[in-house]
């Protein structure tokens, strides 16, 4: 019994500490962003916000940037939206723009660079706004997994089948042994 606790404290262990399995882009990094910012009244400091978007990995070509924003949970006033693309070696340029209170998009992304969102406040209030950026493979696109994810499951698996195995193979008495009482004497 004792050795069941340990495979399972093995296992969840080794769970653990084994990196995350991600779907798309390299080990560690967020496949999503999502938060909140405030935008300061037309005219001052603060009424602008970049958002650069490339903690959501490394992009390619034919994947769907998928995001959702919100200005003061729905209920508006309206604000600018850009999205800029920034090529290797060249300067930013807008590929997408909006106007709105409130925005749920899919975009299929062009080519890989450097994706930054924008959004700027013209009007007299301050507005608080909410987003959620995600950026998903085609699909068809094979999933991938860390390489430790693997193994951490197949050294698990082969442990559990040596224990379960050599518990099974251990020589157990053949019958009930006589007690000294029963036979009269230890030997004869």
């Amino acid at each position: 019994m004792r050795r069941e606790g340990v495979l399972a404290l093995f296992i969840v262990t080794s769970f653990l500490l084994l990196p995350e399995a991600i779907a798309h882009g390299p080990a560690g990094e967020s496949t999503h962003l999502e938060g909140s910012l405030s935008l300061a009244p037309i005219g001052t400091a603060g009424s602008t916000s970049l958002l650069a978007l490339s903690s959501l990995g490394e992009v390619e070509a034919g994947d769907e940037l998928r995001y959702f924003w919100e200005v003061n949970e729905g209920q508006g006033p309206g604000v600018r939206f850009d999205l800029l693309q920034e090529m290797p070696g060249s300067t930013a340029e807008l590929v997408y723009s909006a106007t709105a209170a409130t925005e749920t998009e899919t975009w299929v992304i062009p080519a890989p660079a450097e994706y930054t969102a924008s959004w700027e406040n013209p009007n007299s209030e301050a507005v608080t706004l909410s987003y959620i950026f995600a950026v998903l493979p085609p699909i068809g696109t094979p999933v991938a997994f860390d390489w430790p994810l693997y193994v951490g499951l197949g050294l698990a698996g082969v442990v559990f089948a040596v224990l379960f195995f050599w518990r099974g193979r251990r020589k157990k008495p053949a019958g009930r042994t006589p007690s000294v009482e029963e036979t009269g004497s230890r030997e004869k």
